[in-house]
């Protein structure tokens, strides 16, 4: 409470400030008594109305601050209160209000105040579920919140801070000689502002669908850890699975949504780029999709509960660590995604021990009085490959965890292990063959009965399935032409072979498109006798391989369709594959490509730079259309990085993605950024012309002096060659230089050889140009052929995951 202790300061509204504190110390109290009353009452054999009454008043009082505090933080965005630190930090004048929410999560404690939001709608939603367990998970909820809320009061005690309070005032954070003077909010123009990349529409609702799929985990493992704690083994697996399905569409939209955020706001011409922020979030995703299943099976044939148990403490244990991950700053380095550490590590370890510790003691003091089937699993049951395809699934999420969790393993065991260089390579080589197996299991278990079922039965029905999908896979591979063989390198004892096999790329195709047609016909069955009901788990396997087959295609097929026709020099943050993928545009001039012209043609100022007006023109149909990417260099530290947000022309079957590589700097010219470095025959750029380094002579005079004859070729459109000689010399003895600026025959150049460096054997050049071209872009364009069938697969396993709730939720209440 130190900043309302301090003198008066003009223009403060600290009465916001108090009014937040007592709400966030009120929700943390009433968030304990809630867990207290309601595990007293839990725990009774003789259960008492009145503490079950008491604990859900408490949990009502919790809910309703945690949404007072949240509104009351959009206030103060809103009217822009910048004698608040976090409101300063991640606001600011211009910043229109409709990002006002964007800003109040861009940092840890609105996020963690958006988790709290969360867990309190999902909260007051359990009250209407009447169960056995319902008090029992929410005071588990309760216990959660009231971790929660401790990441957020900001205590100070001794030398240890205890969370990071977003009421804290401006002045006792920063300490600079502005906020020392009683009228600093009058001299205090503007806030801090929001970063740049998340000014945009996805960033308002990609995170809150993100965090309520985090909030809804849970759920699950309330029920979980509830029933084990009452000995309640087998009443509480009906009741949870629409919660959990519930959570698998949450999760996966919010999964998808961040993908969509990247593929329309960032240029690295993608939708997942297996960043370990992103795979945090997607292994508790997996994890639970895999507690659904067994739960699934538990419920038909007794089988799998322990495993249920298991996956549900696991999905919930992985929120918590992908929380560790992102805001303890361990990812620093290795991510972009994630928070800077606010000294709230080790109140994040205690909060993952909190649960954990507990959760797996008792499955593990319990797992022997489990129930259990002892009737083994048939082979030819629908729950036996189930259960194959869950811990194919969870293998798939133990090697994403691993290899994310690199920076983690280096700081606890002192390695020095190095991530992935290429993230997508890695991963995506591994990932395959599990995706593979999924598919197949999705496409096959279906139809199969739980118990057994004679295998003859099926046989032809699958054997029609497996030629169809054959034939469709190969005919998408062929036009895609994604190769179908690939060489594979076996080791026996000594000796290495190597061997050409079906590649994982056609194995896929087929897997794919065994599935699409299996839940294809397994849903036609559905219709026939009247259970589309049943329809939502086929939806949700029927988009999940619409996603797989639409990466796989949009992938692979990508291809740049922009060229540098010029083999123009872009610089060295071009790699070569950049060098040759991006075409510099001229504004006003045609550039011609294999399949489209391009024109630069307009550039309007708006407050992410600039955006720039290009001009395609199909030369097949002559059809054309017009893209507008935008471009700004942001200053970070020394340097000036280029922020580009991606301009995407949709077609119905491909994307034409485009985003600009470069644009003049607004910085001030000097004299280092007239240096071209070049060897012998290499080609010099300007803005508007070519040089080629021709010739050189070295001589020696009298009196030690070493004279240099450089011979450039300038080459200028619609003009004859013009060779330009520069002259150089060197006194060997004092290591003065001569070296006269050489001006063209027009006047446009002025060029002088400014030093020699034989070791690079390299001439580095001083060129300035009397009037340097300075409207022109850069520009990469990538052509995404078949993304329109991941973004369609994307909402189909949303919307089947969250249909396959609604209908489970009504069988249970019924």
């Amino acid at each position: 409470m130190r900043q309302f202790s301090e003198s008066f300061y003009i223009g403060e509204s600290l009465i916001y400030g108090h009014i937040g504190e007592l709400l966030i110390i009120i929700s943390l109290v009433a968030a304990l008594f809630s867990f207290g009353i309601g595990i007293t009452y839990f725990s009774q054999k003789q259960k008492n109305d009145v503490l079950k009454n008491t604990a859900i008043t408490f949990f009502k009082i919790h809910a309703y601050t945690i949404f007072l505090v949240f509104g009351l933080l959009i206030f103060l965005f809103y009217t822009q209160k910048y004698e608040y630190h976090y409101v300063w930090r991640h606001s600011s004048n211009d910043l229109p209000w409709y990002f006002i929410l964007s800003a109040l999560w861009e940092g840890q404690e609105g996020s963690f105040l958006l988790w709290m939001f969360w867990h309190s709608v999902l909260g007051l939603w359990l009250l209407r579920t009447k169960n056995e367990l319902q008090i029992g998970v929410l005071s588990v909820l309760a216990l959660i919140q009231a971790m929660l809320a401790t990441m957020i009061v900001g205590w100070q005690i001794g030398d240890i801070t205890i969370g990071s309070n977003p009421f804290i005032l401006l002045r006792n954070e920063l300490n600079i000689p502005l906020l020392a003077k009683s009228n600093y909010l009058e001299l205090l123009k503007d806030g801090n502002g929001l970063n740049i990349l998340l000014q945009n529409y996805w960033m308002v609702i990609h995170p809150p669908v993100l965090f309520l799929g985090f909030a809804s985990v849970s759920i699950p493992f309330g029920y979980a850890f509830s029933s084990l704690l009452s000995r309640r083994f087998d009443q509480w697996t009906l009741s949870v699975m629409p919660w959990a399905l519930f959570s698998i569409g949450a999760l996966g939209a919010g999964i998808l949504m961040g993908g969509k955020w990247a593929y329309e706001a960032l240029s690295f011409g993608g939708f997942w780029a297996w960043d370990p922020v992103e795979n945090a979030s997607l292994v508790p995703w997996l994890i639970l999709v895999a507690g659904v299943h067994t739960n699934m099976i538990y419920n038909a044939t007794k089988h799998s509960l322990k495993a249920t148990y298991l996956f549900y403490i696991l999905a919930f244990a992985f929120i918590l660590y992908s929380t560790f991950l992102t805001r303890s700053g361990i990812l620093g380095d290795s991510s972009v995604h994630s928070f800077t550490d606010l000294g709230m590590t080790g109140q994040l370890l205690i909060f993952i021990a909190l649960f954990l510790i507990p959760s797996f003691f008792i499955l593990a003091f319990y797992w022997s009085r489990l129930p259990d089937n002892k009737e083994e699993e048939k082979t030819n049951s629908r729950e036996f490959w189930i259960f194959i395809g869950t811990l194919f699934i969870a293998v798939s999420a133990i090697q994403i965890t691993f290899s994310t969790s690199i920076p983690v393993w280096n700081k606890v065991f002192g390695t020095q292990m190095a991530p992935p260089i290429n993230a997508n390579e890695h991963y995506n080589s591994i990932q395959i063959w599990f995706s593979i197996i999924v598919l197949f299991l999705m496409g096959f278990t279906p139809f199969l009965k739980y118990r057994s079922q004679k295998i003859a039965a099926i046989i032809k029905t699958q054997g029609i399935l497996w030629i169809l999908s054959i034939l469709l896979a190969t005919v998408c591979i062929y036009f895609s032409e994604i190769p179908f063989f690939q060489q594979y390198k076996v080791g026996l004892k000594s000796q290495n072979f190597r061997v050409w096999l079906f590649s994982g790329y056609y194995l896929l195709a087929i897997s794919s498109f065994y599935g699409l047609i299996g839940s294809i016909w397994y849903m036609y069955q559905s219709k026939y006798y009247q259970k589309w009901k049943l329809w939502g788990g086929s939806i949700a396997h029927f988009g999940f391989v619409l996603l797989i087959l639409g990466a796989l295609i949009s992938q692979y097929q990508k291809k740049a369709i922009s060229f540098n026709t010029r083999g123009i020099d872009f610089g060295k943050e071009f790699d070569d594959e950049e060098q040759t993928s991006n075409v510099l545009l001229i504004k006003g001039q045609q550039e011609k490509l294999t399949d489209y012209s391009l024109k630069y043609t307009d550039q309007k100022p708006t407050k992410k730079g600039a955006i720039f007006s290009v001009l395609f023109k199909d030369l097949k149909n002559q059809d054309s259309f017009w893209v507008y990417p935008e471009a700004m260099y942001i200053k970070e530290g020394e340097n000036m990085r280029l922020n580009a947000e991606p301009s995407i022309k949709k077609f119905w079957n491909k994307d034409i993605f485009t985003h600009v590589s470069s644009v003049p700097s607004q910085e001030k010219n000097d004299a280092s950024k007239n240096e071209r470095p070049a060897k012998l025959n290499d080609t010099i750029f300007t803005t508007r012309e070519m040089l080629i380094f021709n010739d050189v002579l070295v001589t020696s005079k009298n009196n030690n002096i070493l004279d240099v004859k450089a011979s450039l070729i300038r080459k200028k459109e619609n003009s004859n060659d013009e060779v330009i000689p520069v002259d150089f010399q060197l006194n060997t003895k004092s290591g003065q230089t001569t070296n006269p600026e050489i001006t063209s025959k027009d006047g446009e150049l002025k060029i002088a050889i400014a030093r020699i460096e034989p070791s690079k054997q390299e001439f580095v050049f001083k060129i300035n140009e009397k009037n340097p071209l300075n409207e022109w872009i850069i520009m990469k364009a990538i052509e995404f052929p078949g993304i329109n069938i991941l973004w369609l697969g994307c909402v189909l396993l949303v919307f089947g995951s969250l249909m396959s709730a609604y209908f489970k939720r009504k069988n249970v209440n019924s």
